[in-house]
């Protein structure tokens, strides 16, 4: 969860660097949905299209 208003390409480059740690936790197995969470995300329903699990705080309820 980022206390930001995330550009579509800010998202894509937080979902991109946990693409890459992901081989670094042990013990994931199986198909993945990367995600992010912010006050707001540009571009949310392209990302969700993409197949990324997306919420910003009007989605949760908070605040926005």
């Amino acid at each position: 969860m980022k206390n930001l208003d995330l550009s579509y390409s800010d998202a894509r480059d937080i979902l991109n660097a946990l693409l890459k740690k992901i081989p670094l936790v042990k013990d994931i197995h199986g198909p993945l949905t990367l995600g992010v969470a912010a006050r707001t995300v540009t571009g949310k329903e392209k990302l969700i299209r993409e197949g990324y699990f997306i919420r910003d705080l009007s989605d949760l309820s908070i605040g926005g």
